[in-house]
């Protein structure tokens, strides 16, 4: 039983007091938004040092070395 000092209070109360908190300190939102939406094609696969790196990782060869084996 709770005692004449005691408070009781509900979930939906603190609910409601967080969102009453969020509305007073947020800024509102801007009235525009800059939207950049360029695309372009770049290439397919790694650049020639990050397919030496992964090579050397992977412990296989690289192209170079592929070519003069085959040479």
């Amino acid at each position: 039983m709770l005692g004449p000092l005691s408070y009781s209070t509900t979930l939906s109360v603190l609910r409601a007091a967080r969102a009453a908190w969020h509305r007073r300190h947020t800024l509102p939102p801007s009235p525009t938004t800059l939207v950049i939406a360029h695309w372009a094609y770049d290439g397919t696969g790694l650049t020639p040092d990050l397919e030496r790196l992964s090579a050397l990782i992977g412990s296989g060869p690289t192209r170079e070395q592929e070519v003069t084996t085959r040479a």
